[in-house]
């Protein structure tokens, strides 16, 4: 194809949402890996520790069982979604080369932004489902052997606070192990610790997988 029909075809409809999608996550990957940007948002997502407390403890669960479902928190967070955004661009092209295409022949420029958004959503759809399949076989890459022996054997190691803050309602902490760190969901009894202080862990709530930890 040539290249101004190759781009045309790149950026068309449902096809510019997710190259558009696929180009942030490959910038925010690049800069994460050279560490030139402090990216909390994959420092903190924790799916498995989304509970915050016995209010919301319920509502909060329900909405992290998709997550869990489509294996968001049983790998680290940047390579699901690097993994996503490759899926969600090739089934989008493939799509559109092999169906949609057809539809819209000599009409790219005057596809509407409902429809763009009924195929964009349908894509999503398949790239979700594909997506848990490509990370299934990469869960037991991820999997720690502490982890697995259960949150309670925690209790009276030392971790890190990685979110802005951690108090009585919120914070992440990373404990540290031989391969990639845990993150956890940490709470204080009171005090306000801040990013990158150092907590030791107390207790371990199993109802809502939550450590409590105080300053050293």
């Amino acid at each position: 194809l040539p290249m101004a029909e190759a781009l045309e075809i790149l950026f068309v409809g449902p096809n510019a949402v997710a190259s558009g999608c696929l180009l942030v996550v490959l910038v925010l990957a690049a800069i994460s890996t050279l560490g030139a940007l402090d990216l909390e948002i994959f420092d903190v997502l924790n799916v498995d520790g989304a509970i915050e407390g016995s209010g919301d403890g319920l509502f909060l669960g329900v909405l992290a069982m998709p997550l869990r479902f489509l294996n968001l928190g049983k790998l680290p967070a940047i390579a699901w979604i690097s993994i996503f955004a490759w899926i969600f661009w090739a089934a989008s092209l493939a799509a559109w080369l092999l169906f949609d295409q057809s539809n819209y022949a000599g009409k790219e420029n005057l596809i509407t932004t409902g429809a763009t958004t009924q195929l964009a959503l349908r894509n999503l759809a398949i790239a979700l489902v594909l997506t848990k399949l490509a990370t299934e076989p990469l869960k037991p890459l991820f999997k720690d052997k502490k982890q697995r022996m259960g949150g309670a054997e925690l209790v009276g190691g030392v971790c890190e606070v990685c979110s802005h803050h951690a108090d009585a309602l919120s914070g992440q902490a990373r404990f540290p192990t031989e391969g990639a760190p845990l993150l956890l969901s940490v709470r204080t009894n009171g005090e306000n610790m801040k990013k990158r202080d150092i907590g030791k862990i107390v207790s371990y709530d199993e109802l809502t997988s939550v450590y409590v930890i105080e300053a050293t």
